[in-house]
């Protein structure tokens, strides 16, 4: 292993490497009028947008509120049903509602089939101890 620590023949093969590929090169021109024309079309859209952002924002304001007894409806005959609530109605929920009383006896519903109609339509008396 050499401990030669000169450096100048490493440093005269890349100046020699550097001005090889430096004549290969191509030069580096002005902007063409191409990207010229693509800055162009950019100020363009954004003028473009801010004008239609600005007349957006005047037709809102130009739009004129209805008068109130017009906006008034009648909701108190009305009532909304989730789509979805005869999903919460499932066997033997009557019995998660209500805490049940020591000594007394609970009622169990029948059983149900997957369509809903009833297996056996005698109910089951349990007795709590």
């Amino acid at each position: 292993m050499s401990h030669d620590l000169n450096d100048d023949p490493l440093r005269l093969r890349f100046a020699q490497l550097r001005d090889a590929e430096g004549t290969s090169a191509p030069r580096l021109s002005l902007p063409t009028p191409r990207s010229a024309a693509r800055r162009n079309f950019a100020w363009t859209a954004a003028a473009a947008a801010l004008v239609l952002i600005g007349g957006v924002a005047w037709l809102l304001s130009q739009r004129r509120a209805a008068p109130v007894d017009q906006l008034a409806f009648d909701l108190s005959g009305t009532a909304w049903v989730a789509p979805t609530d005869f999903l919460l109605n499932t066997p033997g929920s009557e019995l998660l509602r209500d805490v049940p009383r020591i000594g007394g006896t609970v009622t169990l519903p029948s059983p149900t089939t997957f369509d809903g109609s009833r297996t056996d339509t005698s109910t089951s008396e349990r007795r709590l101890q």
